[in-house]
């Protein structure tokens, strides 16, 4: 069943299933429906949710002319990395993309129970989205809300109980904490290939992430990147009634891609 897959040890090599949950509730899902049609659909979903993250770009620029809707939406859709990933490889780093930009949306707007339900279903989708949790906080700094601050955490707690529950009952908190502390240990890479800022200078193979500049480890030096770039996000929303979200987030998403290991993490930064 559902809470058992991570148990599962896939030969030959002994590895495990190391999604969080909520991609796990997709997969449970699709195996459902390809018992009965076929599995020449398997990227259905995944296409199905471009369109839908297109239609929250148009939502989100509502306000503006219909060129920029038109221009923007095409953007997202037609971009290189978000076709390769969704329709070609069938993943769907879509999804918590889909969940961390209405998180962000819904934060600016001071919809804190909406912002903290989707930045935890995109941190239970996909690790990557954590990266969206200084904005959250970014935000909740600038605007000095104690009530939002807890009505933003409080629902993201609930959003974690409800999406850990069957796993919870089932006696499995120890395998279900494995997917967010072991995905660093099981790719210790600065790159695999991806075109980051490692990639120049990795005569284009795979560099572990302990390679050393100066004496200094990569991950550090990325890691640095990544601070940095979150305290000038901190600058840039102030004052308190002017928050610049296209900085706050052009700065974050493009520092973390710095470090991605791997293509599809530039997904996000499309539709952002």
């Amino acid at each position: 069943g559902l809470t058992a897959i991570y148990d599962i040890v896939i030969p030959p090599h002994g590895l495990r299933v190391n999604y969080p949950p909520v991609f796990l509730y997709v997969l449970w899902g699709l195996a459902h429906v390809f018992s009965i049609l076929s599995i020449a659909l398997v990227k259905l979903p995944a296409i199905a949710i471009d369109l839908l993250l297109g239609g929250v770009v148009w939502h989100v620029l509502r306000a503006q002319s219909v060129t920029r809707q038109l221009v923007a939406t095409t953007f997202v859709l037609l971009s290189p990395a978000v076709f390769l990933i969704s329709s070609f490889w069938g993943q769907v780093d879509n999804l918590y993309t889909l969940f961390a930009v209405f998180a962000v949306w819904a934060a600016v707007r001071k919809r804190w129970v909406g912002a903290g339900v989707l930045a935890a279903l995109a941190v239970c989708t996909k690790m990557q989205a954590i990266v969206i949790i200084p904005v959250l906080i970014a935000l909740l700094l600038v605007y000095q809300n104690r009530l939002a601050v807890l009505r933003c955490a409080g629902a993201a707690v609930l959003t974690l109980l409800a999406v850990f529950a069957p796993f919870l009952v089932a006696g499995k908190f120890v395998v279900l904490v494995r997917p967010f502390l072991g995905v660093v240990k099981q790719y210790a890479y600065l790159t695999m290939n991806a075109m980051n800022m490692w990639w120049p200078i990795s005569a284009h193979a795979p560099m572990l992430d302990s390679t050393r500049f100066f004496g200094i480890h990569g991950i550090a030096i990325g890691i640095g990147l990544v601070v940095l770039a979150w305290a000038w996000s901190l600058r840039v929303v102030s004052p308190p009634r002017n928050p610049h979200l296209m900085q706050l987030t052009d700065l974050t998403w493009p520092a973390v891609q710095a470090l991605s290991k791997d293509t599809p993490v530039v997904f996000p930064i499309a539709a952002l």
